[in-house]
Parts: C-alpha cells; sequence; structure tokens
C-alpha cells in the first residue's frame, strides 16, 4: 500500500501488487462508504456494521492501482 491519503470523508492509496492475482482488501473506515472507486470506475464492496470495515476487491497491478473510499 502505497500514497495513503485521509481526508475529511474519504481514504485513498494504490495497491501494488503481482500481475495475475486477485486483491482482497478489508479496509477500515468510520461509516458505511457511499462509493467505492477502483481506477476511476465505481466498484462494488460489502460493509461490516461490527467492524466498521468494507471488503473491496480487484485485480493486482505491479504499477498500482488506486483505490478511493468515499463516505
Amino acid at each position: 500500500i502505497y500514497q495513503e491519503t485521509n481526508k475529511k470523508g474519504s481514504y485513498s492509496f494504490v495497491a501494488k501488487s503481482p500481475l495475475n492475482t486477485t486483491n482482497a482488501s478489508r479496509v477500515y473506515v468510520p461509516k458505511k462508504p457511499k462509493k467505492v472507486i477502483i481506477n476511476g470506475i465505481p466498484s462494488d464492496f460489502s460493509w461490516d456494521n461490527y467492524s466498521k470495515t468494507c471488503l473491496i476487491g480487484f485485480e493486482n497491478d505491479p504499477d498500482g492501482v488506486d483505490v478511493m473510499i468515499k463516505y
């Protein structure tokens, strides 16, 4: 995880991992996201209210995948 940014109402980062692998990340955010954007495309996510975590998944890229969670 690189270039983490925490701003009011959003959290973003760049994930770098090997090609031909799938990323599954559970990310803590203070409240249920309004949307998750991965490489500029709105993406599906699952929310766990008990742990306040958002589960996202995407195909990895060693050059980086931009992830933004807006809440």
